[in-house]
């Protein structure tokens, strides 16, 4: 079989010097063989790509023993360490050799993947795969090896090197190819990669695919490629992060940032975070190589998804986390590789050996739970204990529950078990399943496999029995005779103007008595408003900028309308640091709001008319659990200020517009967005619609108020700021707390907080909502009118609006339309200064269709007023056909339509005739067109060119039109006279071997003082500008010459 690159000049370089096969000469590759032979001293035996058949014949080489090749990544080699300290290639060819007699090749590609720069070594590794592809055929012809004995292992962007060698030896196929940790970046969807096609079985273990921490937040597919490549694709701990690697566990727990970005204290947190990075990645080369001790087997277990294995809804067809493939060669164990791709999950411990146990739950109740319950279960076996808590989902309709619990120590035979409720719920169960998964023999995982039963002698438990294990699942929590925990001290803090000076006077418990209720200010015939605080907060305590935030809206709504305000404190519970733990507690405390609740009807007769319940963060889905408890009756009004958002994922209980007659939400941190696909989301906030109407407030992402991301995005952090960890601590929770901040704001002179409904922000924002306004408003009067309510049967109604980063926050908003004769491209950029009374308001525009009419649209908005708008003035960014007819701008921030009205303006465009179209351009951006040539190559300086040269000023130069011309241009923050991380001029060097090569025209075009922006992103759409002047300037050349 012979090999050869396709088009290898053109994809590569078509000055690559490579030998008489087609291959680069210069690339080095080394093929190290290791046997039990000659393991002390492999260096003995270096092979090239291309070796000779007797270079073959006289190493250790045996055909008639397994073949196994290894292949490193990128900045790795044979003789290199990772970050680690470890060797390994030489561990896993250690570990190889020591199980079983065969050749292994180390193949040293380290010439190549040396590159600092990631992606050109990415086309490099297909050309690395065919050369270890030649090799291969190679060997073949020197000895007969069989390729069913050849098995090709890759570590990174060495497994698609392995998938590309593959790939050149077909339609024959290697026996089997192992990637470890195939690599993300450059290797997405639709390009060249390793596939479950490269090898009669391929089999791929991911351990960086995704960064994961709870709910929303993650970071996703940083090293290692998430997609599902191979027969089998092994997810260790879901794919994310590994275990051992404990400085992501460090930064996991809730001191979080506060610990891990706190520069003083920590002057090596550079060399902490590439450990970060890289750790994850690393150990997918270090779990293969490990014999777990005692019994425990590295298991794994196919299931759909990540979560139904968690669920402990997959305990069958197991695979090893083995390295040999000989597991493999019986067809029992490949289970259907029809039917890829089969996703393999297990999960591993932080310490050496890594290996867990692994134990599927299954419930059996009699009397149906609702779901989202959640128990605390222990399980008592002759070698340990343990402790867990489940949320009851349903797994089957015969009404079992299930859950994976996974531990560093076995449990042994199962004895007794026994539940504590940690909510309140209807659940009766009457067996225990205890599944054993951690052994690949049937035989062990039954013999190690238990089922209890509760009191039913009738039914065959294998004598195991729990005596009064059924009961309530409150039975041993300790309760007061409601059921509701006794030690969690709620305290119900009721303000009204009568008793606004002192409110701690008036302080009920959840279960007050009608007679401590009477006695109160409590007026039932006046609105009444429940605030509750979320995790780490409470009544007496303050927030980041110091503000007791349920004080503060309390004195807000008193000073607006005579009511009742009860602020509840659930502090004792929601002081707990560890965040999750206080999750499930949050529907219990809902549940005693409602009980309240009750007592408070039951007592004065107040209506669930007049009931308005408002929580910020958790305290948003305890006002919805304490919605729930109610029903089928309903409040008037739950407001979720910025409800939380890990823990209350998709199909977790949570808040919903089901939980009162109007539920409604501000969306104040579900993302903090950056440019483009950069993206922290949903970090405290929930990004989900959650009510019937949900206000995302600048997106629902980053505040502006809360300026520390700005001062980082701007580079311009100021000197004093000496603790780091207080300022991210501030940029986490600033946001989130915007949230309860907006409400209380009166805005000054004419400015309304007005939100528009809009099926996305990137309409709302190109100006394509205009209509049904809502207030952003804390009392919710306004919906009484059925009128305002839009229509809540279309749910969800999302409503955007823009603030400032200033007090009072208020923005003006307008829509701009503007009406075209002549239809331009979409695209173009241009732009508007509109004139009005109060102001003047100059912004850039890229046109994008709204109607079919040719109009186009644009939110603009603004700290101050524009007042009437007189005039209006357009210039040019971009080159186009459009021609602008009028201008209608329409004024959003009133809910009054007669204001918006007064206050819009609709201007006709005078015709002129177009201005030289040079004058389109800016004119401080300065490009230069510097022009070389054989005859002026020795000082190019004598001939530079703006971008609208005279002729004059072209046909004095040496440039000549009967020769070919070519145009260099740099990119973002380079120049002509800037030098690249090597100290080069590329642009010199290029031009000099051009000139060399032929008698040409060479110009280069220098446009650095617009790429010199340290910002990136900001340049991105000037490039279209400058390619349009240098377009501009090639006109001028050919009409000179």
């Amino acid at each position: 079989m012979r090999h050869r690159i396709e088009n290898f000049d053109n994809s590569l370089s078509q000055t690559q010097t490579t030998n008489s096969d087609g291959f680069p000469s210069d690339w080095d590759l080394q093929f190290i063989l290791f046997t039990r032979i000659n393991r002390d001293n492999p260096s003995l035996t270096i092979l090239p790509y291309n070796p000779t058949d007797d270079s073959i014949k006289i190493t250790a080489f045996d055909p008639k023993k397994p073949t196994k090749f290894l292949v490193h990544g990128w900045l790795n080699s044979y003789n290199k360490t990772d970050q680690m300290g470890v060797y390994w290639m030489k561990n896993v060819t250690d570990f190889i050799l020591s199980q079983t007699d065969g050749n292994v090749f180390c193949v040293d590609w380290s010439k190549v993947a040396g590159d600092v720069l990631y992606f050109p070594v990415v086309p490099k590794t297909q050309v690395v795969g065919q050369m270890i592809g030649y090799f291969i055929n190679r060997l073949i012809a020197a000895t007969g090896v069989s390729l069913n004995d050849i098995h090709l292992i890759g570590h990174s962007l060495g497994a698609h090197v392995v998938g590309f060698a593959g790939q050149s030896l077909l339609p024959n196929k290697v026996a089997q190819i192992s990637g470890l940790d195939p690599a993300g970046p450059g290797y997405g969807d639709g390009s060249p990669r390793l596939s479950k096609n490269d090898a009669q079985l391929v089999v791929c273990t991911h351990t960086s695919s995704g960064i994961v921490y709870e709910g929303d937040i993650s970071i996703t597919g940083f090293l290692g490629n998430k997609a599902s490549l191979g027969h089998y694709d092994f997810r260790v701990n879901g794919g994310n992060y590994q275990p051992h690697c404990n400085l992501l566990r460090q930064v996991k727990t809730d001191t979080m940032l506060l610990s891990a970005l706190n520069i003083e204290s920590d002057p090596d947190l550079i060399d902490d975070i590439l450990n970060l990075i890289v750790c994850s990645h690393i150990m997918a080369y270090v779990y293969p190589v490990i014999a777990p001790q005692n019994d425990c087997q590295f298991i794994a277990y196919r299931c759909p998804t990540l979560p139904d294995y968690e669920n402990g809804e997959c305990a069958e067809l197991a695979q090893p986390m083995q390295f040999d493939f000989a597991y493999y060669d019986n067809p029992d164990n490949k289970l259907n590789q029809t039917s890829t791709p089969n996703e393999m999950f297990i999960e591993t411990s932080g310490s050496y050996d890594y290996c867990q146990y692994h134990y599927q739950i299954l419930m059996e109740v009699s009397q149906t739970p609702l779901v989202g319950e959640i128990i605390e279960i222990t399980i008592y076996g002759t070698e340990t204990k343990v402790t867990f808590q489940t949320t009851l989902t349903l797994l089957s309709p015969e009404g079992q529950y299930s859950y994976l619990y996974v531990s560093d120590r076995p449990l042994g035979s199962v004895t007794s078990a026994e539940t504590r409720a940690i909510g309140l719920g209807a659940a009766k169960i009457s067996v225990i399943h205890v599944n054993y998964m951690s052994a690949l023999d049937v035989n062990v995982r039954q013999q190690k496999s238990s089922k209890l039963c509760y009191k039913s002698k009738s039914n065959n438990c294998n004598g195991f029995q729990i005596d009064n294990f059924s009961k309530n699942l409150v039975q041993t929590q300790i309760t007061n005779s409601d059921g509701f925990p006794s030690d969690w001290d709620l305290q119900f803090i009721l303000s009204t103007r009568l008793n606004h000076d002192n409110p701690l006077l008036t302080i009920l418990p959840y279960n007050a008595t009608d007679d401590s209720i009477k006695i109160t200010t409590f007026d039932p015939k006046k609105p009444t408003k429940f605030l509750v605080h979320g995790w780490t907060s409470g009544y007496n305590i303050s927030d980041l900028i110091g503000e007791y935030w349920m004080k503060n809206v309390t004195d807000f709504i008193l000073n607006e309308m005579d009511a009742n305000v009860i602020s509840v404190d659930w502090s004792k519970v929601a002081a707990d640091l560890l965040y999750l733990p206080v999750v499930p507690k949050s529907q219990v405390v809902g549940q005693m709001i409602g009980y309240f609740i009750n007592r408070l009807i039951a007592a004065t007769g107040v209506s669930l008319n007049d009931i308005h319940l408002i929580g910020h963060s958790m305290g948003a889905h305890v006002v919805g659990f304490a919605g729930q408890s109610l029903l089928p009756n309903k409040v008037a009004q739950i407001s979720g200020l910025d409800p939380a958002g890990p823990g209350y994922g998709d199909g977790s209980p949570r808040l919903s517009k089901n939980d009162a007659q109007l539920v409604v939400c501000t969306h104040t941190s579900s993302g903090i967005v950056y440019q483009g696909d950069i993206s922290i989301t949903g970090f405290l906030g929930n990004k989900a619609s959650l009510g019937h109407y949900d206000f995302r407030v600048n997106g629902g992402n980053f505040q502006p108020a809360c300026n520390f991301l700005k001062l980082i995005k701007t580079d311009l952090l100021p000197s004093n700021i000496k603790n780091v960890s207080d300022n991210v601590q501030y940029l986490i929770f600033c946001s989130h707390e915007m949230a309860y901040r907006y409400p209380v704001i009166v805005p000054q002179d004419s400015c309304q907080f007005i939100a528009y409904r809009c099926p996305t922000l990137p309409e709302y924002e190109q100006g394509k909502c205009a209509q049904l306004p809502q207030p952003m408003q804390f009392d919710f009067a306004y919906y009484d009118n059925p009128d305002n309510k839009l229509n809540q049967t279309s749910t969800p109604n999302e409503m955007f609006i823009e603030t400032s980063g200033s007090y009072d926050y208020c923005q003006y908003h307008y829509q701009i339309l503007m009406e075209v004769s002549q239809t331009p491209l979409v695209g173009e950029i241009i732009e508007i200064t509109l004139y009005g009374t109060e102001t003047n308001a100059t912004f850039q525009i890229t046109l994008t269709l709204l109607s079919p009419e040719g109009n186009y649209s644009h939110l603009y908005v603004s700290d101050r007023p524009l007042g009437s708008v007189t005039s209006a003035k357009t210039r040019a960014i971009s080159l186009g056909t459009g021609k602008i007819s009028a201008i209608r701008v329409n004024y959003m921030s009133a809910l009054d339509v007669n204001v918006r009205q007064q206050k819009s303006s609709k201007l006709c465009y005078k015709s002129k005739s177009n201005d030289n179209d040079s004058n389109k351009y800016p004119t401080d951006w300065d490009l230069q067109f510097i022009l070389f040539t054989r005859l002026n190559r020795d000082n190019p300086s004598l001939t530079i060119l703006p971008y609208n040269p005279t002729d004059d000023s072209i046909k004095i130069t040496t440039f000549d039109p009967n020769k070919r011309t070519k145009f260099l241009a740099h990119g973002w923050t380079s120049g002509f006279n800037i030098s690249d991380v090597t100290g080069r001029h590329w642009m010199k060097n290029a031009t000099d071997f051009i000139l060399s090569q032929m008698d040409g025209n060479v110009f280069c075009v220098d446009w650095s003082k617009v790429a010199a922006d340290v910002l990136y992103f900001p340049v991105v759409p000037k490039t279209q500008v400058v390619g349009q002047m240098i377009g501009y300037f090639i006109n001028r050349l050919i009409a000179a010459t």
